[in-house]
């Protein structure tokens, strides 16, 4: 019944809820290294790693949850799907193509969080990480594409030099140089190795200790 729930596209209502039935199941400390993070992670959070789309985060996590990886078709595990599901994605509603559009990810790369936009097309901005090979962590901003051919925003700071916190995350999507948010505009910050970004998120803003870029 669940593999073919998720093949109708009997799409959860919200995607993060059904998330977070395997995001209580870890919880990252203050400073802590991306990769540690991911090693130390249960299966159902690895498996639901490389996947772009955030609704179809959703309902595989839903469909974990339920009755195991093994009820998911591995299309649905891919990193990037076939150009004639996501078309399929998209004529059903817009939104439930947001992520898949990304680019792919580097080699040794992973995905630390992301910004879903609240609008028609749920468009999506990945912060990825990687190892610098000296100790350090590179990181950039990936979106998704809008017709520019520009796949990535530019960043004030692209490396970390010593383990970050859920704070020095947040702020990257923030950064004045490639900030993809606006005051007037309703988004959501999440992550599966993170669990707890969305409130960090929420509460330097609530407290004024990030802001959106101002612009001439």
């Amino acid at each position: 019944y669940q593999r073919r729930t998720i093949l109708r596209l009997e799409w959860i209502r919200d995607p993060e809820e059904a998330l977070s039935a395997v995001d209580d199941l870890f919880e990252a400390p203050a400073r802590f290294d991306p990769f540690s993070l991911l090693e130390a992670a249960p299966d159902s959070i690895k498996a639901l790693m490389p996947i772009k789309g955030t609704q179809r985060r959703g309902v595989v996590a839903h469909a974990i949850a339920a009755e195991g990886i093994e009820s998911v078709p591995p299309v649905w595990l891919q990193h990037e799907l076939p150009e004639e599901m996501k078309a399929m994605l998209g004529a059903r509603n817009p939104g439930d193509r947001g992520g898949e559009d990304l680019p792919d990810l580097e080699p040794g790369e992973i995905e630390l969080a992301r910004v879903a936009l609240e609008t028609v097309h749920c468009e999506v901005f990945s912060l990825r990480v990687r190892a610098s090979g000296d100790g350090g962590w590179r990181v950039r901003l990936a979106q998704e594409d809008d017709g520019s051919g520009i796949f990535e925003r530019p960043l004030e700071r692209t490396e970390w030099r010593e383990p970050p916190t859920c704070e020095d995350v947040v702020r990257c999507f923030y950064d004045p140089d490639g900030c993809p948010l606006d005051e007037e505009q309703d988004y959501g910050v999440s992550s599966l190795l993170l669990p707890e970004v969305g409130l960090v998120a929420q509460e330097l803003e609530r407290l004024k200790l990030v802001e959106f870029p101002r612009y001439e």
